[in-house]
């Protein structure tokens, strides 16, 4: 229902409410893409860099929001990682099922960059998480060995 100082607070006590799911598998990135809630997206967004989750369809957020003329939440998914190469069941990409050109032209644009460059925050926070993690285990065996 648009709560957002409701679902502010549920998230508050646990992250774990981002990834609950409906019976077609639609979390709350899913419901907040498809009905343009764009302060809720981007709160989602602020705590979790996994919007590329698939629905029961294999549709994602971003997806939902380009086949509901969602611009403003197009363009939030996108510049937080959303992938417009992804498919739904039936193949066909998040550009193939908007009606909005303005939408289809900025999927189509950003799928024509270079993957690196889609994903290279993304993938600088894996490796800075990854080498925290080597440098926490070569810590705790230096110190075991003491």
């Amino acid at each position: 229902f648009n709560n957002y100082e409701m679902v502010s607070q549920a998230l508050d006590k646990s992250i774990k409410f981002l990834y609950q799911y409906d019976y077609f598998h639609q979390t709350a990135f899913h419901w907040a893409a498809k009905l343009g809630y764009e302060k809720m997206l981007e709160l989602f967004l602020k705590l979790s860099k996994r919007c590329n989750i698939y629905d029961k369809n294999m549709r994602t957020p971003l997806y939902l929001a380009a086949m509901n003329n969602q611009k403003r939440c197009v363009e939030l998914l996108l510049n937080k990682g959303g992938n417009p190469l992804l498919c739904d069941k039936n193949g066909r990409k998040p550009e193939e099922v908007t009606t909005n050109s303005d939408i289809r032209i900025l999927l189509q644009t950003t799928a024509e960059k270079p993957f690196s460059e889609i994903y290279k925050e993304e993938y600088k926070e894996k490796l800075r998480e990854k080498n925290h993690e080597i440098n926490s285990q070569i810590i705790f065996k230096s110190n075991n060995l003491i």
